[in-house]
């Protein structure tokens, strides 16, 4: 399954449900989504949380967010130049990244303070490719086998944790070329903070756990875009410095 997903990623075919998957066998898809990405990065750099809107869920028939591997090499930082022809349907969702400090704790013990294992925030893009996906036939195993669509994200500059705030009154922005075309004050989904303690009890489900150093993107604050060649991307959360981003 893992190496048809890759032959359809690399070849630009349009998306579709995993032949033999069954829609309902998260399990298993994560198991697909774990050799995939063995295929495509050498190195991880993270998580990215998906659906993390109840309605996404509700869609999909998921009871809970879904989640990704992210690599390193689909890193960028701010600034970066994104080539739209290298993608079928290019998309980005705009999010709050965070950094790991240091691995939570075992479920048995208290895990206290979450700042103490979130060292840096930053506004960030995921750039996502549905390939023109029909989403009337999408099922959640099949987009979590397919690494949710994933096909890197991008980093604004990072600030300290604490500078972040309280993160149910912050207010996102948009602006494609100059002109705002999304804004939200508060929570469009769940806490983004909660859903990386999330991420970290389903991994621990998994015998992993988030590595120090790995970045967490933590879902959309605001509905996602489909781009074009030629757009220029500005995005903003509470304080903290834009993530800006151009299509060519």
């Amino acid at each position: 399954m893992a190496v048809g997903l890759f032959e359809a990623r690399t070849a630009g075919e349009q998306f579709r449900p995993v032949a033999g998957l069954a829609s309902g066998d998260l399990n298993q898809a994560y198991n697909v989504q774990d050799e995939l990405f063995s295929l495509i990065s050498q190195e991880q750099a993270g998580w990215k949380i998906a659906l993390t809107n109840a309605g996404a869920r509700a869609a999909f028939d998921v009871p809970e967010p879904i989640y990704a591997r992210l690599g390193k090499g689909r890193m960028a930082a701010n600034a970066a130049v994104l080539q739209a022809n290298q993608f079928m349907h290019p998309g980005i969702e705009m999010e709050l990244a965070v950094r790991i400090a240091r691995p939570f704790p075992p479920e048995s013990s208290p895990m206290g303070d979450l700042g103490d294992y979130i060292d840096v925030v930053a506004a960030a893009y995921e750039i996502i490719d549905d390939r023109n996906a029909d989403y009337r036939a999408i099922d959640a195993a099949s987009l979590v086998a397919d690494l949710c669509w994933n096909r890197g994200f991008m980093l604004g500059p990072s600030c300290p944790f604490d500078q972040l705030g309280k993160v149910a009154d912050l207010e996102c922005v948009l602006e494609i070329d100059g002109r705002q075309v999304a804004a939200a004050s508060g929570l469009a989904g769940d806490n983004p903070l909660e859903a990386v303690i999330g991420l970290s009890a389903h991994l621990r489900k998994r015998g992993m756990r988030i590595e120090a150093g790995e970045w967490v993107m933590t879902g959309s604050l605001l509905p996602p875009v489909f781009c074009e060649a030629g757009q220029k991307f500005d995005f903003r959360i509470g304080t903290l410095p834009s993530a800006e981003m151009c299509i060519v």
